[in-house]
């Protein structure tokens, strides 16, 4: 073992380049290595993904969720939605946050919100993933931040065959079953 990766064990020390970083950490199990993901975005919020946990930092809010005894929401169109944080997991009406995983050809369906503000932050986009907003076409790259706002008709398709998408989103105020109305289109 080289140096650096010594002194990652012996500290626990996260090496962060900007990028995807790395971490040992010392088990009684052996060694493994944590992946560890930042991002800014540009509303100021701050993003870190550790494994499959987030610590969340926005203004004067700051939260860490992990996926223990959280609420999952599967889709026909393979969406798979975990609330962190909401009126369904903690019945918290005043905001929401929760991530939404989109494997490779799946979507949301076509949908608006009457009186929720949606955020999103991609933390693992694509060049074939799409948010179509009103009918304007926003591609979802790592790093992308994107508002919705109310009554606005919206819609995110991974067309990637490969590749998976997910999301951190905010809704203020929480997302709701009743606030969620689906968009028929005619075929």
């Amino acid at each position: 073992m080289n140096k650096i990766w010594s002194q990652l064990v012996i500290y626990g020390f996260v090496l962060s380049l900007g990028g995807p970083s790395f971490a040992m950490i010392d088990e009684p199990q052996g060694i493994r290595t944590v992946r560890s993901q930042s991002y800014k975005y540009e509303d100021g919020c701050e993003i870190e993904k550790i494994a499959q946990d987030y610590r969340v930092k926005k203004g004067e809010e700051s939260f860490q969720f992990d996926r223990k005894d959280k609420i999952v929401f599967n889709y026909e169109t393979g969406e798979v939605v975990i609330e962190f944080t909401g009126q369904a997991t903690d019945k918290n009406g005043t905001r929401s946050w929760a991530e939404a995983d989109f494997g490779p050809n799946s979507h949301s369906p076509l949908h608006y919100h009457s009186k929720g503000t949606e955020d999103y932050y991609i933390v693992e986009g694509n060049k074939d993933a799409v948010a179509t907003v009103d009918g304007i076409s926003h591609i979802l790259m790592t790093g992308t931040y994107l508002r919705i706002l109310p009554n606005q008709y919206h819609q995110v398709v991974n067309g990637s065959q490969t590749e998976k998408l997910t999301l951190l989103v905010k809704c203020t105020p929480a997302w709701t079953s009743e606030d969620h109305i689906l968009i028929k289109k005619d075929h």
